[in-house]
């Protein structure tokens, strides 16, 4: 999993580490899905917006978002992830912003 800045997770473990100083909860609503024939399977390129809540228990919303995944065999091989929330953690006061 590859995420704004050029961060790389190989775990979900490693992912939800990062994320637990910047947001209590987040869940994305997703608007649209383009899927089309790749090299080795398909390729699903995700549209929409993030929701949740800071850890402040303020709400987050309407954080634009783009998710790239690469099938293989009907498994998730490579995803890529694209969204505002570096940027909204900036101007939240108390949430992590070092390791943007």
């Amino acid at each position: 999993m590859i995420f704004p800045g050029g961060t790389g997770f190989k775990s979900l473990d490693q992912l939800v580490a990062r994320a637990r100083p910047r947001y209590r909860d987040v869940a994305k609503h997703v608007e649209r899905i383009d899927v089309s024939p790749g090299a080795t399977g398909d390729i699903a390129f995700v549209q929409g917006t993030l929701y949740g809540h800071w850890p402040d228990g303020e709400t987050l919303k309407d954080i634009r978002l783009a998710d790239w995944f690469e099938f293989e065999d009907g498994i998730i091989r490579r995803q890529r992830v694209w969204n505002d929330i570096g940027e909204a953690c900036i101007s939240k006061p108390g949430v992590l912003t070092k390791s943007l």
